[in-house]
C-alpha cells in the first residue's frame, strides 16, 4: 500500500490517497476498511484506530473528532480520504475512466453542459472529460447532499484546465462549489469543499 499527501491545501484541509494491489470483489470491503483505517492514521497522526459512523444524510464522521469533518471514495486499487475542520462539508471521489459513462450521460449532463466542456476542454479526450464531469457532480453530491439524489442539481458553469478546477452551481442553495481535479493515467480525482474557507468561482 502506498500513501500520497496531496499538497497546497489550506490550513486544516489534507487530502490522502492510497494506491494498493486489486483483489477480488469479495475482499474488497475489508480491504477497503483497511485502507481507511490506515489514511485515517496517518492524516490524524495518531496509532489508535477510529470508528466511523454516518449521519442522516449518509455523510461519514468520527464520533470521537467532532471537529473533523471528512469524506472518503473508492476505486478498484485507489482510495481518496479528504479531511477539513467542522465549519466546512467536504467531498472527494475518486474514478476509474469508465465507457459505461457514455450509456447513463442523461443521468448526469445537459446537451448544453457537455458542449460547454468540450469548448472550454478540448485537450481532453471524451473519456476524460465525461469522467470527470461525472466525478465532479459525485463531489458535489458529498458536499451539500440534496434529497432527491439527482446530479442535475449541479451545473457546469467554468472550466479552467490551466488551473485544474471546475465551477458548478446549486441553484437550491443559491451557491456555487469549486472543485479542483487531477488526471492521472488510469483514474482521476476531484475534491472541494464549503463553507468558511469556499472558494471562490471565476466570473463566467
Amino acid at each position: 500500500m502506498m500513501l500520497e499527501h496531496i499538497e497546497g491545501l489550506p490550513s486544516g484541509v489534507a487530502l490522502c490517497l492510497s494506491h494498493y494491489p486489486r483483489v477480488e470483489r469479495r475482499e474488497r470491503k475489508a480491504n477497503e476498511e483497511t485502507v481507511i483505517g490506515v489514511m485515517l492514521r496517518a492524516l490524524l497522526g495518531e496509532a489508535q484506530s477510529f470508528n466511523r459512523s454516518h449521519d442522516a444524510t449518509g455523510r461519514p464522521f468520527l464520533p470521537s473528532k467532532p471537529e473533523v469533518s471528512m469524506s472518503l471514495s473508492h476505486a478498484e486499487g485507489c482510495a481518496a480520504l479528504l479531511l477539513a475542520p467542522s465549519s466546512l462539508r467536504p467531498g472527494v471521489d475518486v474514478e476509474t475512466y469508465r465507457p459505461q459513462l457514455y450509456a447513463v450521460a442523461s443521468r448526469y449532463l445537459t446537451e448544453a453542459e457537455w458542449e460547454k466542456g468540450c469548448r472550454l476542454a478540448p485537450q481532453l479526450t471524451e473519456l476524460e472529460l465525461r469522467t470527470l464531469l461525472w466525478s465532479a457532480k459525485e463531489t458535489a453530491f458529498k458536499v451539500f447532499g440534496p434529497s432527491d439524489a439527482s446530479l442535475h442539481n449541479f451545473v457546469l458553469e467554468t472550466l479552467t484546465p490551466q488551473e485544474q478546477t471546475l465551477c458548478l452551481r446549486y441553484p437550491r442553495e443559491e451557491t456555487e462549489l469549486v472543485v479542483h481535479y487531477e488526471l492521472r493515467s488510469d483514474y482521476l480525482f476531484t475534491f472541494g469543499w464549503h463553507g468558511l474557507l469556499t472558494d471562490t468561482c471565476p466570473e463566467h
